[in-house]
Formats: structure tokens, C-alpha cells, sequence
């Protein structure tokens, strides 16, 4: 329930949005949407991968 980049939550969609999407997925037509990439400093001075899904 954790909002991404956009804004957008599961519980902010419609039913029909959803039934579209798993619709898609079994047919294989989903497109995945890309995630954005950052890295955060470890306490060891390296830093890791974060990945922030819209």
C-alpha cells in the first residue's frame, strides 16, 4: 500500500484497472514499467542498490 514515484497505490485502483492487468498477464501482453535505481550510502562507506517501483 506503499505509494512509488507516481503516486499511485493498489488500493487507489479500480477493479477494472486490475482485472485489465491480469487479464493482460495471462495472455502475455503486460508490459512491465521500468524501476528506478538509486544507491544509499552502507555504514561501511560502500553503498547499496535500491530499487523504487512506480
Amino acid at each position: 500500500m506503499t505509494p512509488g514515484l507516481t503516486g499511485e497505490t493498489v488500493d487507489g485502483m479500480s477493479l477494472a484497472t486490475i482485472d485489465r492487468i491480469i487479464d493482460a498477464m495471462r495472455h502475455e501482453r503486460y508490459r512491465w514499467k521500468p524501476v528506478k535505481r538509486v544507491h544509499i550510502p552502507k555504514k561501511n562507506g560502500k553503498k547499496r542498490p535500491l530499487g523504487l517501483p512506480t
